[in-house]
């Protein structure tokens, strides 16, 4: 079987899940993946916020929109304008949005667009994901080509109930190594603090544009296999850049 097989066998399997969830988990689930997101650190200072708008069965995103907006932040949105390429629109309100390309609620053609290097915080869906952040979205590729050009905070939001730990995993998929559930934040599947008093080994990682082709030359020094670690693939990203490991080698 393929990884791509493996990835539309698991999507049907999630989503056979989700419709079993019972409505009160989903709702009480949902309330505090955003209470949790609304009191990170990262969240509060950031000038600049990047959410996806929930359809469906999604996580509802609507409380982290709106308190966006509330917080006098900058809330940006997914326009699509082609297959697998959407851009980071403005809004003030969520008026705003209307139906778009499969149904989901998309901001105005003429809305303002930003670059992902004016986003302070990026809120990633997915369809499942494991603890360590390996993300299998809807198949389309938006975000692994956002993500693709994207430095800035990331935190990928998921259901418990819908976690997996075995996800197929391509070379054109990025890992995101910060997970929010309704049980909390999790950074390469180790539990971590939700305030500011976390350490400073406890930030939100800032994605670099790395897939796994940039580790030509760096394979010997990087494990492929097993939980992506942030340390490891900011390390990586400064050995491609300069052909020096600052702080030492690999571990």
């Amino acid at each position: 079987m393929t990884i791509d097989e493996e990835k539309q066998q698991l999507r049907a399997t999630i989503r056979r899940l989700s419709a079993q969830l019972p409505f009160r988990y989903r709702e009480a689930a949902d309330r505090a993946i955003a209470r949790h997101l609304l009191a990170l650190p990262e969240y509060r200072s950031a000038g600049a916020v990047f959410c996806f708008v929930s359809a469906g069965r999604e996580i509802d995103t609507r409380p982290i929109l709106e308190q966006t907006l509330a917080d006098g932040k900058m809330l940006c949105v997914p326009l699509c304008v082609a297959d697998g390429i959407m851009e980071l629109r403005a809004i003030r309100d969520l008026k705003e949005l209307f139906p778009g390309a499969y149904g989901i609620l998309e901001p105005p053609a003429d809305s303002p667009a930003l670059s992902p290097d004016q986003i302070d915080l990026a809120v990633i869906p997915c369809v499942t994901c494991s603890r360590e952040g390996r993300r299998l979205g809807r198949g389309g590729g938006y975000y692994d080509r956002f993500l693709a050009h994207y430095r800035g905070a990331a935190v990928l939001l998921c259901r418990e109930r819908l976690l997996r730990q075995e996800i197929p995993f391509g070379v054109h998929d990025y890992p995101i190594p910060w997970v929010l559930t309704e049980a909390g934040l999790f950074e390469d599947a180790i539990p971590a603090g939700m305030t500011g008093k976390r350490s400073a080994s406890h930030k939100i990682v800032k994605i670099f544009p790395l897939s796994l082709q940039h580790f030509v030359g760096v394979l010997p020094l990087v494990p492929l296999t097993g939980p992506w670690n942030s340390d490891k693939l900011e390390k990586a990203y400064i050995f491609r850049k300069t052909g020096s490991h600052e702080g030492g080698p690999l571990q």
